[in-house]
């Protein structure tokens, strides 16, 4: 499914194997791979892709469209510890 999930998002945003492969830092080829069907091995190239293109796992892997945007988070230092807000669904 990453695949037609990966077609759709460089679609949706104009970008090209090769921007996303400079952008990301994966190898074009490996991006290649995914697009003709190739399932991923490693979890940090998924996790690259979901943070670019601001999608869940579920989303990219096998096309949950209900999970398909990740809310922006805000971060910011508390003392020792980093805080995080998220918008919440009402």
């Amino acid at each position: 499914m990453i695949s037609k999930q990966l077609k759709y998002l460089l679609s949706v945003h104009s970008i090209s194997v090769v921007k996303l492969s400079k952008e990301t830092g994966l190898n074009a080829k490996t991006i290649y791979n995914y697009l003709d069907g190739r399932s991923p091995r490693n979890f940090s190239h998924i996790k690259m892709l979901c943070d670019y293109f601001k999608v869940s796992s579920d989303y990219l892997l096998f096309g949950q469209n209900s999970l398909h945007i990740q809310k922006e988070k805000i971060g910011f230092p508390l003392g020792n510890f980093k805080v995080f807000l998220q918008p919440i669904d009402k």
